[in-house]
């Protein structure tokens, strides 16, 4: 079996705009992109009341909370796929 070797054309002005970027992210901080009002639900919160505070903080993932500690984290795939499931038929096939 053979390989073929293929050249890669790189865009010398994309090439430094790349490097650019990661120097700019090089000493970037999480303290200086995190949310410093998380939005959270408690845990026995219901799927509308999850989804009404990611519209209304135009968010699509929200911490979950347990006796008032982090539980976990969901999201709108989470809530997508759980609902899909929930409606798909027995016996019928997802559509991964």
């Amino acid at each position: 079996m053979s390989f073929a070797s293929a050249m890669v054309y790189v865009d010398p002005e994309q090439q430094e705009e790349g490097q650019i970027a990661r120097e700019r992210r090089r000493g970037l901080m999480v303290e200086a992109v995190m949310s410093r009002h998380p939005v959270c639900v408690d845990e026995n919160a219901t799927i509308e009341a999850l989804v009404k505070e990611m519209d209304i903080h135009q968010i699509s993932q929200v911490l979950v909370l347990r006796n008032r500690q982090v539980a976990g984290i969901v999201g709108r795939i989470q809530v997508l796929t759980a609902l899909e499931s929930r409606l798909r038929k027995p016996g019928q096939a997802s559509r991964e």
